[in-house]
């Protein structure tokens, strides 16, 4: 099944938030702030599971939503966030979404 344009424009928006998401943790926001951008996050991926029929995105899509969710978690113990997982759900993400 070819991917539509739009899984490839929301996985770019995913990871323009990603990265705005990683610079928020590095200038060490409060947990209200980044539960915030992980938000912006987690709605921008949603809009993507929601416009695919597609399983492989679906899966790729999840696996963004669970590292959102360590890092959320992490963010209200007040312990600093692993980002990397959810990098390489973004690098997943992507890549499924790429043509060719």
């Amino acid at each position: 099944m070819e991917r539509t344009v739009e899984c490839g424009k929301l996985a770019a928006a995913v990871v323009r938030s990603i990265d705005e998401l990683g610079r928020a943790a590095d200038d060490a926001i409060d947990a209200e702030d980044f539960g915030e951008f992980t938000a912006a996050v987690e709605k921008e991926v949603e809009e993507l599971q929601e416009s695919t029929g597609d399983a492989e995105v679906a899966a790729a899509a999840e696996s963004v939503l669970d590292a959102l969710d360590e890092i959320a978690q992490a963010a209200e113990n007040d312990t600093e966030p692993d980002l990397s997982p959810l990098g390489d759900a973004a690098d997943e993400l992507t890549a499924i979404c790429s043509p060719g």
